[in-house]
């Protein structure tokens, strides 16, 4: 899966060209997987992709994304069932006949993922990446002395894969909350 943001992205952001390529490849991978582990799905297009889901009863089945393109399938204990479903963007799958409840008695064929990065991921990813190359190796700390000089990297509030509390923030809004993610 592509990172979620480009080294040309991340030369805008920094203002400069990174001084070592290869590195910047390497966190550029590593802070888009960050972001999208908090996220909870890739974010970007995933085409042809096939979802095998538990069904918990009720009309609407919350699909693993926030942004569903298409369906091209559902089946329901293995008969097709896509003619049924209404679909919304949201990720939401209607069907007025209601779903079984059982374990891995879905399997759904979809595209899914917005087409290019949304600008506040893009910029939360270029952020990661770039405290990632300011400290190299040594993670992302959050303070250092050195004499009487303290730095600091990141914040308190960095505690799921480095985040700071206003990238959290940002992110919220492409967060899935109460849908396990599909395997």
């Amino acid at each position: 899966m592509a990172a979620l943001a480009t080294a040309d992205d991340l030369t805008a952001y920094l203002g400069h060209p990174p001084t070592n390529p290869a590195q910047a490849g390497f966190v550029l991978d590593a802070a888009s997987e960050f972001v999208r582990g908090y996220c909870g799905w890739s974010i970007t297009r995933e085409t042809d992709v096939v979802w095998t889901l538990d069904a918990a009863g009720g009309r609407l089945l919350a699909m693993p994304t926030l942004h569903l393109v298409s369906v091209s399938s559902v089946l329901v204990h293995g008969i097709e069932r896509v003619g049924e479903v209404e679909t919304s963007v949201a990720g939401l799958l209607y069907r007025h006949a209601g779903w079984p409840t059982s374990c891995r008695s879905l399997e759904v064929r979809a595209v899914y993922g917005h087409e290019q990065t949304p600008r506040d991921v893009l910029a939360v990813v270029c952020a990661l990446a770039s405290r990632m190359l300011t400290t190299p190796g040594t993670g992302l700390v959050t303070s250092h002395r050195i004499s009487g000089v303290q730095v600091t990297y990141g914040s308190d509030g960095a505690e799921t894969a480095g985040l700071t509390q206003i990238e959290q923030s940002a992110l919220n809004r492409h967060r899935l909350v109460g849908v396990a993610p599909a395997r």
